[in-house]
């Protein structure tokens, strides 16, 4: 299926986000501030805790978009004949993602309380 507007903006989000984080944290911890004397600026617990933050970040907009891949109306109901023709899939494979698709919500929502 192709990504819709909304899955490549989350993507690309997530990745600069990513991209920052992962830069501050290697500055923290390879270089040191040599600004003046009482910089403070070193690798603590709280940044070891917020570099951690960013796994369950990630891994919840996995399952969001795995979920919309899966089932992009997000419907409970059942395929119409209009959709599987659509997707070019069986009524059967359908009705499969669309329960993979609401199974993916949970872990989804622990990641996010995470």
């Amino acid at each position: 299926m192709a990504s819709s507007r909304d899955e490549i903006l989350a993507i690309a989000s997530l990745s600069l986000c990513g991209a920052l984080i992962s830069f501050r944290c290697g500055y923290r911890l390879l270089c040191y501030c040599n600004i003046h004397t009482t910089c403070s600026r070193k690798w603590h617990l709280d940044d070891t805790m917020m570099a951690l933050a960013s796994i369950p970040l990630a891994a919840r907009t996995v399952c969001i978009l795995l979920s919309l891949n899966l089932n992009p109306s997000q419907t409970f109901s059942l395929p119409s004949p209009g959709q599987v023709a659509a997707s070019g899939l069986t009524a059967q494979q359908l009705e499969e993602n669309y329960v993979v698709a609401r199974k993916l919500l949970i872990p989804s929502r622990i990641f996010y309380a995470l």
